[in-house]
């Protein structure tokens, strides 16, 4: 049961990756001619560039505005690259490729991959990525500022709101895959600021204590005003306190003084053996990235390109600490993940790539509740065993509500447009607030019919009449009857409101009721559904009233219109904080509530592997959800200082009060316990399955380790608190 579900949905998951609505970003670049109609015509002789913005340029209603888009033009890159000019061009030097050989450690065959003129279908996969870091780090550039210092750690700040520590979770997960999924590790979370920086022309570093496992580290940000690297701890999701104020330290400050670092758990004795990584990614390597960077210049400000002995220079200009790519040599066949080769060794091979367990897959399934979902449905009987083939319509569409109304406007907010990402989460209220329980006698009499109808219709589909089975699958289709309201949930391109829809119906003396079908999705997908739909209306809520702090802030006698647009729009966010998110948890009872449905004899898992293989996914996600409430709460301290009359005081007193918390939870160790549980359970079976569950479960374990994700939540709350 759980598998057919978890198919589905990862199918659902994957299809929404790869095609997502993306949305224009705040400040659009110069356009293209309006003659240019996409990257097969070209008529008025417009450039090989301006096609290729043209091409990638995201259009809110386009059918192919997925990563698919840019593996779809390749054929076109292609044939501009076989020019013989453009050839003689993507050459590497020889110096370029030594260093990549004997710094880099690349292998012969990557030398000459990268070298090769043509772009490859891996190519598309990271060509995505670099849109998505641009328009990210556009949405997070809110004004001018007038330091590298400012700059870089408005970025930081942006990736730290907007990606959780979690270490919970499969690491070396490429850059573009963390930010859609909003968690990851302290690496994982490096990765994706590093790209950000690349996108604003920033070289960026780690800053590494070689050796240490799990590997102690910050990172660097090259600040050429300071002829140093500024220091930000992706752990504590702050920068690294310089000794003045307010001030972020840097590299030379810590040397002097090491106990700067003491609050990233780096030592006196350790800082002395300090090194700078660096970070290349494979792929930005090539200088087919440099000619197709060189060919949008002028009308599209984004970075494909990354040489890294020139990064490898421009470090050493501000530091005598060794330097080096992170990217130890390949031992044989035996490839150690690193920067440079992690979107390869992620991506399958039917991508470019060289996975053959499908990584990609799973991470995108891990983004949907699958269990939960699963769970909700088997209390009303709505099941594979029940319903048969008629399951997979309500599969299909429990995917594409998730799809629309999670997936996709993440992405929306990912690309800069909160508007159209608050438009679709508005249209997905009225099945959310849809008033159906498991115990209203009213739905049980009417799930019932539906259930005979249902099995009549399957019975049917075996009949010899055409006319027979054709109405037999339409029933089936139609989930036994489709009214307006989830028909004009799901068609999120329909522009009429659903007031206009009841209004027709209305005139044509229509059936207003709600059908059977629409309750089960809504008792289904609510409970999971609608807390999310709250946490991305308040961090786009958040987001915004940041930029308006910053333009705030950037005026030294601001009117009294961009005074009040900060003020009402941290008042906004506080609300949409603590009033719409946060408001409805009840911390204890939720984690009791969803344990004991873990324990409770499943309607849904037959087999023994089915069992605690449900019981560990209803245990991720609710490890994800606490993580999330408790992340809500330190951004909602952040809206105190900005809207409270003492906000520094209210905001102090708030992030004591949720260590408090957490410490709580920590000292009941009920999550930590069903771990034991389900470790002495995951024992018995034998491998592989026993060694794939019990790393699941150690990931889950080191949420409560003495150095763990909680740990590390509580030193930002001292941080912030300090």
């Amino acid at each position: 049961m759980t598998r057919l579900i978890a198919r589905s949905l990862a199918v659902a998951a994957l299809a929404a990756l790869v095609c997502l609505t993306h949305t224009g970003c705040r400040r659009p670049p110069k356009q293209p001619s309006a003659d240019v109609k996409g990257p097969t015509e070209n008529p008025g002789n417009v450039s090989f560039g301006a096609q290729v913005v043209a091409a990638f340029r995201y259009e809110p209603k386009s059918v192919n505005d997925e990563w698919t888009r840019f593996r779809d033009l390749l054929p076109k890159l292609n044939a501009h690259m076989s020019k013989a000019d453009v050839q003689s061009r993507v050459k590497l030097s020889e110096e370029d490729r030594k260093f990549l050989s004997d710094d880099a450690h690349l292998t012969g065959p990557e030398i000459s991959d990268l070298e090769t003129p043509e772009f490859r279908t891996a190519d598309a996969h990271y060509l995505d990525e670099c849109y998505l870091m641009r328009d990210a780090a556009r949405a997070a550039d809110a004004g001018n500022f007038d330091s590298v210092e400012k700059h870089a750690a408005a970025l930081f700040r942006w990736m730290s709101r907007n990606v959780y520590l979690h270490e919970a979770v499969e690491t070396w997960v490429p850059p573009a895959y963390t930010l859609r999924r909003g968690i990851g590790g302290p690496i994982e979370r490096a990765l994706v600021y590093l790209a950000l920086l690349r996108q604003e022309k920033f070289d960026g570093c780690l800053v590494v204590v070689p050796g240490t496992d799990p590997l102690q580290f910050v990172l660097g940000v090259v600040d050429p005003q300071a002829s140093d690297l500024r220091l930000f701890d992706t752990r504590l999701g702050l920068p690294v306190a310089g000794k003045t104020p307010g001030s972020i330290a840097t590299l030379k400050e810590v040397q002097a003084d090491p106990k700067l670092l003491a609050t990233s758990q780096i030592t006196p004795e350790q800082t002395k053996k300090l090194e700078v990584w660096l970070a290349c990614p494979l792929h930005a390597m090539a200088p087919r990235m440099l000619e197709l960077q060189g060919e949008v210049a002028g009308l599209d400000r984004i970075v494909f390109y990354q040489n890294p002995r020139e990064v490898a220079r421009d470090v050493g200009k501000v530091t005598s600490l060794p330097i080096k790519v992170w990217n130890p040599p390949a031992q044989g066949s035996k490839i150690v993940p690193s920067p440079t080769r992690c979107l390869d060794l992620f991506l399958p091979k039917q991508e470019g790539g060289q996975d053959t367990t499908n990584r990609a897959l799973q991470v995108s399934q891990a983004r949907l509740p699958v269990g939960n979902v699963a769970l909700n449905l088997g209390q009303i009987n709505v099941t594979p065993n029940v319903l048969g083939s008629a399951y997979s319509r309500i599969d299909g569409a429990v995917g594409d509500l998730f799809v629309k109304y999670e997936l996709q406007p993440r992405e929306m907010y990912l690309h800069g447009n909160g508007a159209a990402m608050s438009q679709r989460l508005a249209r997905i209220q009225p099945l959310l607030k849809t008033d159906v329980s498991v115990k209203d006698k009213v739905f049980a009499n009417e799930l019932d019919t539906w259930f005979k109808l249902m099995k009549f219709a399957s019975g049917n589909l075996i009949q010899d009449d055409p006319a027979i089975k054709n109405k037999a699958q339409q029933i089936i289709d139609n989930l036994g009857g489709i009214d307006f309201v989830l028909h004009w949930t799901r068609d999120v391109d329909n522009e009429k409101t659903l007031a206009d829809l009841e209004r027709e119906i209305n005139a044509r003396g229509g059936d207003r009721q709600l059908a059977v079908s629409t309750k089960i999705l809504a008792l289904g997908i609510r409970d999971q559904l609608e807390p999310e739909v709250q946490r991305l209306q308040a961090v786009a809520s958040h987001e915004k009233a940041e930029r308006a702090q910053a333009i705030l802030r950037g005026k030294i006698n601001p009117s009294d219109t961009i005074v009040r647009n900060a003020e009402e729009d941290w008042i906004t966010a506080k609300s949409a904080w603590k009033n719409f998110y946060l408001a409805p948890i009840a911390l204890d009872f939720m984690i009791d509530q969803r344990l004991a449905q873990m324990r409770a004899r499943s309607p849904i898992a037959e087999s023994a592997g089915e069992k605690i293989g449900l019981r560990i996914s209803l245990l991720e996600t609710l490890h994800l959800d606490v993580q999330r409430y408790f992340n809500a709460k330190v951004l909602l301290a952040e809206c105190l200082v900005h809207t409270e009359k003492e906000g520094v005081k209210s905001a102090k007193e708030y992030l004591l009060k949720t260590k408090k918390e957490i410490e709580e939870v920590e000292k009941k160790g009920k999550l930590r316990d069903e771990i034991r549980t389900l470790r002495v359970v995951a024992q018995r079976f034998p491998p592989p399955a026993r060694e794939t569950l019990l790393r699941r479960l150690d990931l889950l374990s080191h949420d409560w380790t003495e150095k763990g994700t909680m740990y590390w939540l509580k030193q930002q709350i001292d941080q912030r608190v300090q």
